[in-house]
């Protein structure tokens, strides 16, 4: 049973990495017509056991190798799918090998070329090879092929931070969400990369403000004013979580 077996590959939690890998490769040797699917799901395990620190590395490797040679199995007989490009470069990208991930998403977009989300892709995989430019320019074309849909907007911004131009990010923010605090994993990531403190703070800030019964935001809040040097309003967010949530008291001495 092919379908059940794939449910149950794509499920560590219950039966862990190391026989979802097992399983998994059995039904990529397989004669199954769902082998497209199997080889998407590898992929998507491959990230899930990355992501988890209590996989061993051999696992992670192995199912690095049967989601690669699994995508590339399928690439060759359906060269003509960009879904099954872009797949192949989620696997490549997760194993680190950004070359050939960056040429799996190029091909793609050459196949799709009205995309937006290939173009994000080609700008992460950019920005992880470090060509900052090239990345702030794939984000532009998604964004643009996009119609400048807000979320997209994110990237970009993103992109003009990581080479310093702050004030045109703002521009870009506050164009498409009418302001420049914008609570985005995104911009997160190009604020704490380029140490941008303040935007950074401001944007935690904001997650306080839309969470006020969850005392892990103050925690995080107090993290970042640490990270920007500003011991008293670290301080002052420990003891704001204190005050609202008693419980937190020894995790909030223990942090001070």
């Amino acid at each position: 049973n092919t379908a059940g077996n794939l449910v149950t590959a794509i499920s560590p939690q219950a039966i862990g990495f190391e026989k979802s890998a097992s399983l998994m490769q059995d039904l990529l040797s397989s004669h199954s017509p769902y082998k497209q699917e199997v080889a998407e799901q590898s992929v998507s395990l491959f990230a899930q056991a990355l992501s988890n620190k209590d996989v061993a590395a051999e696992i992670k490797q192995k199912l690095g190798t049967l989601a690669i040679s699994g995508m590339n199995e399928q690439v060759s007989k359906y060269p003509d799918d960009a879904r099954e490009r872009l797949q192949l470069a989620y696997a490549y990208q997760n194993a680190g090998l950004l070359d050939k991930a960056l040429d799996q998403v190029n091909a793609a977009i050459a196949l799709s070329p009205q995309k937006p989300d290939f173009f994000v892709q080609r700008g992460v995989i950019e920005w992880a090879q470090g060509n900052l430019t090239a990345a702030r320019d794939a984000f532009k074309e998604g964004y643009d092929l996009s119609q400048h849909a807000p979320g997209m907007a994110d990237y970009v911004a993103a992109g003009e931070i990581a080479l310093g131009n702050m004030n045109v990010a703002r521009d870009v923010l506050q164009q498409a969400h009418g302001t420049t605090t914008v609570d985005s994993p995104v911009l997160e990531f190009a604020y704490t990369n380029t140490k941008r403190w303040p935007e950074l703070i401001a944007l935690w800030k904001m997650r306080v403000a839309q969470s006020p019964n969850d005392p892990q935001q103050l925690f995080s809040l107090a993290a970042i004013y640490y990270r920007a040097g500003d011991t008293y309003n670290a301080v002052q967010a420990l003891q704001l979580s204190v005050a609202r949530f008693p419980e937190t008291k020894a995790a909030a001495t223990n942090a001070i």
